[in-house]
């Protein structure tokens, strides 16, 4: 099964960035990806892809 969320920790290995970073990504109001479980931050894999694309499509705009 694959996983459906991952840590912030996780998705900043994913993106290729620093955990910082991630956390202050994950703190934008456009991310969209994020589900809150108490005080953990969760991130969405389905939509973080999907999140990922629109912001190059906005950098080539």
């Amino acid at each position: 099964m694959d996983k459906k969320t991952l840590t912030i920790k996780e998705a900043a290995a994913v993106l290729g960035v620093g955990p910082q970073t991630m956390y202050n990504i994950s703190h934008r109001e456009d991310f969209y990806p994020l589900v809150l479980i108490g005080r953990k931050r969760l991130v969405l894999t389905h939509l973080l892809d999907k999140w990922l694309e629109e912001q190059a499509g906005q950098k080539e705009a």
